[in-house]
This record gives C-alpha cells, structure tokens and sequence, in this order.
C-alpha cells in the first residue's frame, strides 16, 4: 500500500490558527476530518448543508482552479 503524508501545522500564537487547532480537536480522527473537507470541497458541497459522515468519496480526477479558502468552512461543515 502506498501512503502519503502531509502535515497540518498550527501557530498556537496566532488567534486565527489556535481558533482551528482548538476545532479540529475535537474529532479524534484528524485525517478523517480533512479528508472529508477536501472531499467537500471538490464536490462543491455547501458548508451549511448536512452531509452523513461515511457518504461515498468521488475519487475523480478533475481539478479545482484557484480554491478560495473560507474561514468559517470547518465551523459550518460538520
């Protein structure tokens, strides 16, 4: 099996980024997490619409031009 890894890192000293740490603790399977926001965001799913936690992941091939990143994402998402 081949695995990649990429980190996620957090500067605790910025408030932006602590306000995200402190989230994302809360789901004890991090990967999980991201991999749903990703998933999401390639589907062009709304944040503020409900999505069931094991829903099929579309392994397409498209790619997303210039993402916007939006701050309340995370909050909305799950």
């Amino acid at each position: 099996m081949s695995r990649k890894v990429k980190s996620v890192y957090f500067n605790t000293s910025d408030p932006w980024e602590y306000e995200m740490y402190a989230y994302s603790q809360q789901y004890p399977n991090f990967s999980k997490f991201v991999k749903k926001l990703i998933q999401n965001h390639i589907n062009g799913i709304n944040p503020n619409q409900s999505v069931q936690q094991d829903e099929y992941i579309n392994h397409s091939n498209e790619t997303v031009d210039s993402p916007i990143f939006d701050t309340n994402l995370m909050k909305n998402l799950l």
